[in-house]
């Protein structure tokens, strides 16, 4: 009964600021705000059901981005026909993020407009 927005920003080639939000009806009433609440942090809040999943994603990604570590691919692939299970949210999030850091996605070696002068 939740909305969650999710804003990820890239702040360098190894560091991203992800910031998660629940939103909800501006008209609900304290009572259906409580409920609201309720039912986003059963499953995305400080103590909810995927936060175990996310944590050991984020530290095991995050070793293999450690500038001291030995090149590493991280192969990630599911499609669920564009769904919030598919990897659509992922693979637009990288394409914005390799036109902010001028990297292409598939290959940070090189520059954003050399790849897409290769992928055409």
């Amino acid at each position: 009964s939740a909305l969650r927005a999710d804003i990820m920003t890239p702040l360098g080639p190894d560091k991203v600021m992800i910031e998660f939000r629940g939103l909800g009806l501006k008209s609900d009433t304290p009572e259906q705000r409580l409920t609201r609440q309720r039912h986003h942090n059963t499953i995305w809040g400080p103590f909810g059901r995927n936060l175990h999943e996310d944590l050991l994603a984020v530290t095991t990604q995050q070793g293999s981005m450690n500038e001291w570590a030995e090149k590493r691919r991280i192969l990630h692939g599911r499609h669920e026909d564009e769904t919030i299970h598919d990897e659509i949210g992922m693979r637009h999030f990288y394409d914005e993020w390799g036109k902010w850091m001028d990297r292409w996605p598939g290959d940070p070696e090189i520059s954003y407009k050399e790849g897409e002068k290769n992928a055409a």
